[in-house]
C-alpha cells in the first residue's frame, strides 16, 4: 500500500494537485475497496497493453489544423495516461493553445476505475481544472468543489476510448458509460456498426466500426470510431461529426515502447 501511495503522490505531483491527508488517506481506501467489489463484466474483454504512444493527424475538410498524441504507462498496479492536441496552421487563430489531459486510473476484470483526472487548455478560463474520484464513499470530488454521487460505470473523458478498447460493444450489446466532465455526468452509448478494411499509416488494417452518440445530443452529432482488432484494438481513425462540419483523427504512429 505505501508504493501505490507514492505511485499517487507522484501522480498528484504531475497533475499539480496539492497534496493533503484527506485526499491520500481516501486514495488509499479506495484502492482497497476497489480490489473487493468491483464486479466483472460479461462482454468480452481486451488487456490494456502498454507501454503505449499514438499519434494522429487531425484534419477538417482536407486541411490539417493539428496533431493529437496520446500515452499510456504502467507502475505498478496504476496507469497514468498522458495527451495533449496542438492546434496547427489556421486553427492556432481560432482553437487556442494546447490542450492537455492527465488521467490516473486503475483496471479490474475489463473495467477502468478512474482516480485522479486534470485537463488544461491555454487561453481558456480556468485554465486548468482537476477531479478526484473517492471509491470508498462513492463521491466524485468536482473542480467546484461539490461533491457529487459517482453514477454506474463512472469515466473521465480521457480515459472513455480506452474502456472500448478493453470491452468492445457486440452486435447484440451496446457498450453504456457515463463520463464525468467540469459540467456533470453524461450518459454515452457504443454501438457496434460492422467490419471494414482501412488503408492507414501503419498499413492495411481490418477494422470495427463503433458508433459513440451522447444522451441528448442532436442527430447529426456523433463520433465514428474504427479500432483494430489486430493492433490491440487501437482506434486507428477517428471521426466527430457536427451539424456544420466533421474533424477527423487518422492514426500517424503507433508505438509499445516509450522512454520513461
Amino acid at each position: 500500500m505505501k508504493a501505490l501511495i507514492s505511485l499517487l503522490s507522484a501522480a498528484a505531483t504531475t497533475l499539480r494537485i496539492p497534496r493533503s491527508d484527506t485526499l491520500f488517506s481516501t486514495v488509499a481506501g479506495s484502492l482497497m475497496v476497489i480490489a473487493l467489489m468491483t464486479p466483472g463484466d460479461a462482454r468480452a474483454q481486451n488487456e490494456l497493453k502498454v507501454p503505449m504512444e499514438l499519434v494522429y493527424t487531425v484534419t477538417t475538410d482536407g486541411t490539417r489544423i493539428g496533431e493529437y498524441a496520446m500515452r499510456i504507462v504502467r507502475k505498478g498496479n496504476v496507469f497514468h495516461l498522458d495527451s495533449s492536441l496542438t492546434p496547427q496552421g489556421i486553427a492556432q487563430l481560432f482553437a487556442g493553445g494546447l490542450y492537455q489531459q492527465k488521467s490516473v486510473f486503475m483496471t479490474k476484470k475489463g473495467k477502468i476505475l478512474p482516480l485522479i483526472y486534470s485537463e488544461q487548455r491555454s487561453g481558456k478560463e480556468p485554465e486548468q481544472w482537476s477531479m478526484q474520484f473517492d471509491w470508498t464513499a462513492m463521491k466524485i470530488s468536482m473542480p467546484d468543489g461539490d461533491l457529487v454521487d459517482m453514477p454506474r460505470q463512472p469515466l473521465d473523458a480521457a480515459v472513455a476510448p480506452i474502456q472500448v478498447l478493453l470491452t468492445p460493444p457486440s452486435k447484440e450489446r451496446n457498450l453504456n458509460v457515463n463520463v464525468v466532465s467540469d459540467k456533470g455526468v453524461r450518459k454515452h452509448s457504443f454501438s457496434r456498426v460492422g467490419e471494414v478494411e482501412l488503408e492507414t499509416a501503419i498499413g492495411t488494417v481490418d477494422t470495427v466500426n463503433i458508433h459513440q452518440r451522447k444522451q441528448g445530443s442532436e442527430k447529426e452529432n456523433y463520433v465514428d470510431i474504427w479500432l483494430a482488432p489486430g493492433k490491440n484494438w487501437i482506434p486507428v481513425k477517428i471521426v466527430r461529426h457536427k451539424k456544420s462540419r466533421s474533424i477527423e483523427f487518422n492514426i500517424q504512429a503507433y508505438n509499445t515502447t516509450t522512454n520513461e
